[in-house]
């Protein structure tokens, strides 16, 4: 139950900072997930000391949770900030009684709603069940407690604001790419036919049939490979499609890769696909792969939403958005992007890092204030 240190056990050693710039990072699902990677190295490069607690695994659900609020308790001796992290929103309601109780910052990251996961986008229980009450409730609660509510994008951040509480600031913390990714890089070798990667889960927010659909339309009009990459629950049914389609001879089906290895893969391709699905989460987010595909240079092409004014000037064409749902509009971009497919955007990442990184020192300005103010009335 001892908390880890993160990025391999660094500290903040500057004794005159240390004092309000400590933080735990609780119960962290997986310290390498891009998200709760992103938050962190933002935090210790700007001067804070972190560690974090993963979350338990051994036992029931029970002895699971016992051994997270343990945690909790134990980890949140001396620190100034607690973070909690992104499928963590259970926890919320405990973790604004401990910080409350070490007179601390409460930051709760509510990048992975329960209701918008497990009820909206994979639709594992009905929405009219008891499950998806409790889920209400907990994401409620989430958004209610803390002194900052975290979320991915402005309009999420518009839509929170107005369902919490006066004394919570929410705040918009992009999800970005990968900074140890390699720079951009041309097309490995110059072609006609038109290659497009998704890659993902297989679920309903991302919409992968709408992109198969239009696929099978454009097909007859221009020369078009298609790779999916991924896994889950529908990837069976995508599956089936691609073949009633006759789109095998046209599409490589790959499993997961580490993430280290998506920039050479990308990297092959002209074209990366977003997210096409019509839920109401779809239009309130940028997925990574649209963050990633544009920092990697490729075109990006997924379905048109208001969240993604935040960074369509920063990209201009790079960035192609069609209707949701839409197989033939989608079929039309891909034929009308398969006229100049060779192109490439390099200057694309260094503009989506600085806009990510402005959103962040705007977060680090407060935090800090808010930490200081706290450490003078304790």
């Amino acid at each position: 139950m001892t908390p880890l240190e993160a990025d391999g056990g660094a500290r903040d050693q500057r004794p005159s900072r240390v004092a309000c710039r400590r933080v735990l990072y609780f119960n962290v699902h997986d310290s390498e997930y891009p998200r709760n990677r992103l938050v962190r190295n933002y935090l210790i490069r700007h001067g804070y000391s972190v560690t974090y607690t993963p979350k338990s695994t051994r036992g029931g659900i029970t002895k699971r949770t016992w051994l997270d609020l343990s945690q909790l308790w134990v980890g949140s001796r001396g620190v100034r900030v607690i973070v909690v992290s992104e499928f963590s929103l259970r926890y919320a309601l405990p973790a604004w009684v401990v910080s409350k109780w070490r007179g601390a910052t409460l930051a709760v990251d509510g990048f992975v709603g329960l209701y918008e996961t497990w009820i909206s986008d994979v639709g594992a229980y009905s929405r009219f069940g008891l499950r998806a009450l409790a889920y209400r409730l907990i994401d409620s609660l989430a958004r209610l407690v803390p002194d900052y509510f975290l979320v991915d994008t402005e309009v999420r951040a518009s839509d929170a604001a107005r369902r919490t509480s006066s004394r919570t600031s929410v705040v918009s913390l992009p999800v970005g790419s990968p900074r140890e990714w390699p720079t951009p890089t041309a097309l490995r070798e110059s072609t006609n036919v038109l290659t497009v990667l998704y890659y993902g889960n297989y679920i309903h927010l991302h919409g992968v049939d709408t992109l198969v659909e239009a696929v099978a339309r454009a097909a007859p009009h221009i020369p078009i490979r298609l790779t999916l990459l991924g896994n889950g629950s529908l990837r069976p049914e995508i599956e089936h499609l691609v073949r009633s389609h006759a789109l095998h001879p046209l599409t490589t089906f790959l499993d997961p890769v580490p993430e280290a290895e998506l920039p050479s893969i990308i990297a092959e391709h002209q074209l990366v696909a977003g997210i096409f699905g019509s839920s109401p989460k779809a239009s309130t987010v940028i997925a990574n792969k649209v963050w990633q595909g544009l920092a990697c240079g490729r075109r990006v092409i997924t379905r048109s939403s208001a969240a993604l004014d935040e960074i369509a000037p920063l990209v201009g064409n790079q960035l192609v958005q069609v209707p949701p749902a839409d197989a033939g509009a989608l079929a039309s971009a891909l034929i009308l992007a398969a006229q100049d497919a060779g192109n490439t955007y390099p200057e694309a990442r260094r503009r989506l890092d600085e806009y990510v990184d402005e959103r962040f020192a705007d977060f680090l300005r407060k935090l800090s204030v808010h930490t200081a103010r706290s450490s003078n009335v304790s």
